[in-house]
């Protein structure tokens, strides 16, 4: 505190404002860092939705396979076969797409590759129904059987598919909620201290001006009314310390002239006076 004291006005007044500007710098620093961190869980999560959005296509796809399949097979409608088709290729590029979008997950790119594959087999055995059909309905039938099974073990790889991509989205979102909160509460946190730091400073900055001004100013008003009994005490080296002991030494010295000017008007003609 002594050190405070010794420092100068303008050097209180810097480390005042010099304070509260490093906090806004660090305060700054930390917005701009959970910034960039944001954007990297926002670009994450776009990502991970675009994961789920071609898994859930890729679902409906699948199921659209499997209906045309069925519809061609019981009315032998080679049009319907042919939609059965289209929804095949697009099951298919929606597999292409989750292949790239998780390249970098061995584990959901083998789950793919064995949806790929399922959907494959339902498909071959799919056309070979439907083929069946046109011949005669026991041959449908027998193949219907086959039909049902791949079309099970599909649903299956689907919706492993489909648990493995609503599990991330989950992850994600709840990382995401986690450091929005941790922002929030650390920016509270950062923003109070600033505050505070501020406030502190403006009251111990104003308290000692105020305290240091009062004591020189009833001092002069003493001095005003002819009193020299004026103690002033300072244990300041800023430009106001020196101000405070520049006037007691201004008293000091009144108080010695008064001293000469009571002897001389009490007869002593030989009194020394300093200048």
């Amino acid at each position: 505190m002594q050190s405070l004291k010794n420092l100068s006005v303008r050097a209180k007044m810097f480390l005042s404002f010099g304070s509260i500007t490093v906090l806004i710098i660090l305060f700054s620093v930390f917005v701009i860092n959970k910034m960039n961190e944001f954007d990297s869980d926002l670009t994450n999560k776009n990502v991970i939705q675009k994961k789920s959005d071609t898994a859930k296509a890729f679902q409906v796809e699948v199921l659209n396979v499997w209906q045309f399949i069925t519809d061609a097979s019981l009315v032998k409608d080679e049009g319907a076969m042919n939609e059965a088709e289209d929804h095949y290729k697009k099951a298919k590029d929606n597999l292409v797409q989750l292949l790239e979008l998780e390249k970098e997950f061995p584990v959901v790119i083998s789950n793919i590759k064995n949806a790929e594959k399922k959907v494959d087999q339902m498909f071959i055995v799919g056309r070979e129904m439907f083929d069946a059909y046109k011949i005669n309905p026991i041959e449908g039938d027998a193949k219907m059987n086959d039909f049902d099974k791949a079309g099970a073990d599909l649903i299956v790889a689907v919706d492993e598919l489909l648990k493995e991509s609503e599990q991330e989205s989950a992850i994600a979102n709840k990382e995401m909620a986690e450091m929005v909160s941790s922002s929030i509460n650390t920016s509270i946190i950062i923003v109070l201290l600033a505050l505070l730091t501020s406030i502190s400073l403006t009251l111990f900055i104003t308290r000692w001006l105020n305290k240091s001004l009062n004591k020189l100013t009833a001092a002069a008003d003493n001095l005003a009314l002819g009193s020299v009994n004026i103690e002033l005490k300072t244990d300041s080296n800023d430009e106001i310390g020196k101000l405070e002991k520049s006037f007691v030494a201004l008293v000091e010295n009144i108080k010695q002239q008064v001293a000469v000017a009571e002897k001389i008007s009490d007869g002593e003609v030989d009194v020394e006076v300093n200048v």
